[in-house]
């Protein structure tokens, strides 16, 4: 069999069987971080199965079959943190999780309060949709996912206050996407709607429960392939403000302890943003402005880093490797240099002083 074709769901359904089965893989309880989940088997294990029973030619087939897999919503993430990887990542059957995760109200209590709203939407997998029953209302502080509008409690409940919103219409979607603060245990997601209507109805009920109101990803990639300079860009400063970066005039942005401290690489720094600030005052004197911690790599790296790393890849590509790397912009603030974390500041005294003439 090749995974090149898209699995139905009886197909899906099948291949969970036998990977369950006593022929199957290991599912046991596993430890991770002084916790315990139950019941569970390895990403990379199911990898080695796939490829094994002949399910795929390779590796790289291989996570796509066990992707198919759970989004049909067979199998999922423990803590729904991750799509399917050829990784010491724990998954688990649905017909496997603990009891005590049913919990919380039935889809019928939550609908029937005044100012409820609800409907089916699918949510965009990376080869399969999954369709479920999702439900907002004015005194629940989640947004709850349920099998059908008969369950009797979510199969997932979404807090409210970790949530940003946008619209997102295209030539083949019309959905709202949902993206969880940093730090979240929770994965973003696309979930398509019937159409505009249907769409704004749901930004507004979100907005009007306090959900924070973004932009799609689609929006800032767009915005970040045409902008001419890093001018249009926004940050957050370390206390929490948000400035644009129109500013400055001429500009040094550093990834590290000068100017910047990033959530990607942050094993070697303060976790907090107030721990950060009293470090950099107290051992750099800092009193330049310094702006909160972000990520730097990944889909969800702050817009910024995304625009500079486009312009000045470096020896890894899109990719900050550690804290301290450094970006230069000149007057127009356009990128111009790139340096990687051992170069201290000083070193690039001269470059910016040419800048500035």
């Amino acid at each position: 069999m090749s995974s090149s074709c898209t699995l139905s769901v009886e197909q899906a359904e099948d291949i969970a069987k036998r990977l369950r089965g006593s022929s199957g893989i290991s599912i046991k309880d596993r430890i991770y971080h002084f916790r315990t989940y139950a019941k569970c088997f390895i990403g990379s294990e199911a990898v080695d199965w796939f490829v094994k029973e002949n399910l795929a030619d390779d590796r790289k087939e291989a996570i796509k079959v066990g992707q198919q897999i759970l989004d049909t919503g067979i199998i999922h993430h423990v803590v729904d943190d991750h799509n399917f990887k050829d990784g010491y990542l724990f998954y688990r059957f649905k017909e496997d999780d603990p009891p005590n995760s049913n919990t919380g109200p039935s889809a019928k209590t939550v609908t029937g309060e005044c100012g409820s709203y609800s409907m089916y939407m699918e949510r965009k997998g990376m080869f399969m949709n999954s369709r479920s029953f999702y439900v907002v209302a004015p005194s629940q502080e989640f947004l709850f996912k349920y099998g059908s509008e008969l369950d009797p409690y979510p199969k997932r409940a979404f807090p409210l206050k970790e949530m940003t919103v946008a619209s997102v219409t295209s030539n083949d979607d019309t959905a709202i996407e949902i993206t969880f603060d940093e730090g979240s245990q929770y994965q973003d997601m696309m979930l398509l709607v019937p159409n505009e209507n249907d769409q704004l109805a749901w930004m507004k009920k979100l907005e009007a429960m306090g959900v924070k109101i973004g932009r799609s990803k689609e929006e800032i990639n767009e915005e970040i392939g045409k902008s001419p300079n890093i001018y249009p860009f926004k940050a957050n400063t370390i206390d929490g403000d948000e400035i644009s970066l129109e500013k400055y005039n001429v500009f040094l942005r550093a990834n590290g302890k000068e100017l910047h401290s990033t959530a990607a690489t942050a094993r070697a720094e303060p976790k907090s943003n107030a721990e950060i600030k009293e470090f950099a005052e107290k051992n750099f004197n800092a009193e330049f402005q310094l702006f909160s911690k972000i990520k730097v790599n990944g889909s969800e790296a702050l817009p910024l880093y995304k625009y500079l790393k486009s312009r000045l890849p470096g020896t890894l590509g899109n990719f900050i490797k550690w804290n301290f790397s450094k970006f230069l912009c000149n007057k127009e603030g356009v990128p111009v240099q790139r340096y990687s974390p051992t170069v201290a500041p000083l070193e690039i005294e001269e470059t910016i002083k040419e800048l500035l003439k």
